[in-house]
């Protein structure tokens, strides 16, 4: 039935019931239905109907039951009420009636009041110390103040009352009554002081106690263990001080909520006797010790949440057994160890062990849990390849944050089977590789954010097809390329990241379109174009690049300090002519080697290095650095290594390796490296230069050995402490473009269509 409430409807006669609920009925109630003086019942429940309830209502002098919850109703109750003095169930729920509770002191019979979700206000009406035979009390949901009246406690039928949400105050009253019929008891969210009364005990019957966000003190009475019905206390965010009390004679508890409140000490043993549990919170306490070993007999535990303590040891495998077990929240302690690889059997919605000293790998088992929503094991110490076992099963998946670890290797490509992935936070790791073009398939995406890592190659154009994406994070990587044209289709992207990366080439033109762009930092990249038409942004960052922020819109709070050199911006500008830097590695095809940053004659390819950041053109000679792409202490060198690297280097700069002149080469040896002196001479036998060592604890006499070659003065050895905190990578080589003749009788003349001599400067440090 839908439409409003018909006036014929006093043509019924002497109807005694009248239930219309949830049936879409809208507009005011007709005055016709006030002439329905037989009726008893009057449900009009769940419906759309709005209005005030007029004084006619005090016609219906039969009406036993008056249900009109969740609808629009607004105004006050007025006294006109009491005279409907048969009421035993009121039931105004979920409306707009404001004002104070009337007096009702005539309703002798009147059992249930509901008056929940309103906008009611005052104190607690004292007529109701009246009502002995109310069983039901609902003013949750209000505007109440004052405190809490003793008397309301020892109502001698009262079993639910419900006080919640409202601004009471003062301290919790003291229990008078004996053998309380009181089943339920809910004060939270109000503004509640002292401590809770040891004269608790007398609510024997007491089911559900609740008083949870309070300003609640003191410590728990002792005396709350002849509470033995209860099946939820909930005490969160209080403060609460102490140890955690002794609750072994409540076995009936289901639900335990003590979060939020200053408790120290370890989880007593009592609490093994808490079989019945299904619901844990001990968050935000100052609890200690292990996880009990005893909770994996919790064959019912759905929920166990820890977070935020300073609690320490490992994961018990026995808790991976609990059948139940859907949460885990152990995040924000000091728990340590490996994450068991029996975890993958547990039904796990949501696992959170962010920010603790866990070690070891994510174990492959996690693509076991099928019924994952949430993964935080961001801010560990976790190593390793990350697993790639992620299935088209988990479809629950929406959010992984497990950034600010040590994982390295390349990103799983089967995490592009969580079609329903919205945040993925990888960031501030040790991974590698390129961006799999198949996480373009991920088009629930909200959040992505892999920044701060060691990733290679071009971003994916699939990347645009992200529809949904708000937040892109890719800075601080090795990233090459351009901006892809397909950004231009994230239309709801508001915050994109780039600063510190390889990107080049001009600012599509299709960004400018994005009205939801807000932040844009292009720092330290190579990136030029137009900007005067980025009209929604809000902060962009341009430093050291060649985006000129006088052209950026006024609303925009451009920066662009140290922008780069006219030279610099004139070459990239044009997409040709510059180098600044370029990656070498023994062995790695030239092609594969896309870490450049500048551009060369015949070339747009991008090159970059990071420790060579530091090293400034200066006209009319520039500065290459190279980087040697040794990750760590090798044993053993290619024996090609030196006509190998000449090779590279000339590929790497578009010319013949004939023009390619190592002026002399600089050895930094760690004692570590178990570098074979064969190994050394070889390089120094391909290359034909002078030398110098830099060593760490190496004495002279070792170096001698080492080497076995001439060495004619002594003091030509160069020694020097922590070479790591001067040079942080593993092997550098400098390269010096100098307009004009040679300067060397030993090297070849650069060909007249360069007219530049190659002299080079070689650092190589292997670190173990």
């Amino acid at each position: 039935m839908e439409g409003s409430l018909p006036s014929c409807i006093s043509a019924f006669g002497n109807i005694t019931s009248l239930i219309i609920a949830g049936s879409d009925l809208s507009g005011t109630l007709p005055a016709a239905l006030w002439n329905l003086t037989t009726l008893e019942l009057l449900y009009l429940n769940n419906n759309l109907l709005e209005g005030t309830i007029p004084p006619q209502l005090s016609n219906l002098l039969n009406l036993q039951q008056l249900h009109l919850y969740e609808n629009f109703f607004e105004g006050p109750i007025l006294d006109y009420l009491d005279y409907t003095s048969r009421l035993q169930e009121i039931s105004l729920c979920g409306n707009e009636f404001n004002g104070t509770i009337p007096n009702l002191s005539s309703f002798g019979r009147l059992t249930l009041l509901d008056l929940r979700a309103n906008e009611f206000s005052g104190s607690i009406p004292s007529w109701l110390a009246d009502a002995t035979i109310l069983s039901i009390l609902h003013l949750d949901g209000n505007y109440f103040t004052g405190s809490i009246p003793s008397w309301i406690l020892d109502l001698s039928s009262l079993t639910q009352l419900y006080l919640n949400t409202n601004s009471f105050d003062g301290q919790f009253p003291d229990v008078t009554i004996l053998n309380s019929p009181l089943e339920i008891l809910t004060a939270d969210s109000n503004q509640l002081t002292g401590t809770i009364p040891s004269s608790i005990s007398n609510l024997a019957l007491l089911q559900i106690l609740s008083l949870s966000y309070n300003d609640i003190s003191g410590s728990i009475p002792a005396s709350i263990m002849a509470l033995t019905s209860l099946t939820t206390l909930d005490l969160e965010k209080n403060e609460i001080t102490g140890n955690l009390p002794d609750l072994s004679a409540l076995t009936k508890l289901i639900t335990l909520y003590l979060g939020g409140n200053h408790f120290t000490g370890d989880i007593p043993t009592s609490f093994c006797s808490l079989q019945a549990l299904q619901d844990l919170s001990l968050a935000v306490n100052n609890v200690t010790g292990p996880l009990p070993t005893c909770f994996s007999t919790f064959q019912y535990l759905h929920s166990l949440e820890l977070q935020g303590n300073l609690m320490s040891g490992s994961i018990p495998t026995e808790i991976c057994q609990l059948p139940a077990l859907y949460t885990i929240n152990l995040s924000d302690n000091f728990f340590s160890g490996t994450i068991p690889n029996e975890i993958g059997a547990l039904p796990l919605s949501l696992l959170h062990l962010a920010t603790n000293n866990f070690t070891g790998s994510l174990p492959e088992s996690i693509g076991s849990l099928t019924s994952l929503f949430r993964l935080t094991i961001n801010d560990n110490s976790l190593s390793g390849q990350l697993p790639d076992t992620w299935k088209k099963e988990q479809n629950n998946l929406i959010e992984i944050y497990a950034g600010g670890n040590f994982f390295t290797g390349t990103l799983p490509t089967s995490i592009s089977f969580l079609t329903s992935l919205q945040f993925l936070y990888l960031d501030n790791n040790d991974l590698q590789g390129t961006i799999p073009s198949e996480y373009g398939l991920l088009s629930e995406m909200r959040e992505l954010k892999l920044c701060q890592n060691n990733f290679t190659g071009p971003i994916p154009q699939e990347i645009g097809n992200l529809k949904n994406l708000k937040i892109l994070h890719l800075h601080d990587n090795h990233i090459t390329g351009t901006i892809p044209e397909s950004f231009g289709e994230l239309l709801l992207l508001q915050d994109l990241s780039l600063y510190f990366t390889n990107i080049g080439g001009t600012i599509p033109p299709s960004l400018s379109s994005l009205l939801s762009l807000a932040i844009l930092d292009l720092d330290g990249t190579y990136v030029y174009g137009d900007t005067s038409k980025f009209l929604n942004l809000q902060f962009c960052y341009f430093s050291d690049t060649c985006v000129d922020c006088s052209a950026v819109p006024a609303n925009c709070h451009c920066v662009d300090s140290e922008p780069k050199s006219p030279a610099v911006c004139s070459c990239v500008s044009s997409g040709s002519c510059y180098i600044d830097t370029v990656c070498y590695g023994p062995g790695i095809p030239p092609p594969s080697r896309d870490c450049t940053r500048g551009c060369f004659p015949g070339s747009n390819a991008f090159l970059w290095s990071d420790v060579c950041d530091s090293v400034k053109p200066d006209e009319p000679k520039v500065t290459f650095g190279i980087q040697l792409a040794y990750s760590e202490c090798k044993t053993t060198l290619p024996p090609t290594f030196g006509t190998q690297f000449s090779q590279d280097i000339a590929v790497a700069l578009g010319i013949s390796s004939d023009h390619v002149y190592v002026n002399s080469i600089t050895l930094r040896l760690d004692s570590s490296c178990n570098l074979d002196r064969r190994d050394i001479t070889l390089i120094l036998t391909e290359v034909q230069v002078n030398y110098t060592i830099i060593c760490e604890d190496f004495s002279t006499e070792e170096i001698i050995q080492l080497m076995e070659t001439q060495v004619e003065d002594e003091n030509s050895l160069l020694y020097q402490g922590n070479v790591t905190q001067d040079i942080d990578s593993d092997s550098l080589l400098i390269v010096e473009v100098v307009e004009g003749s040679s300067t060397s009788s030993t090297s070849s003349t650069v060909a007249p269509s360069f007219g530049l001599l190659l002299s080079l400067v070689m650092f190589l440090y292997f670190v173990w």
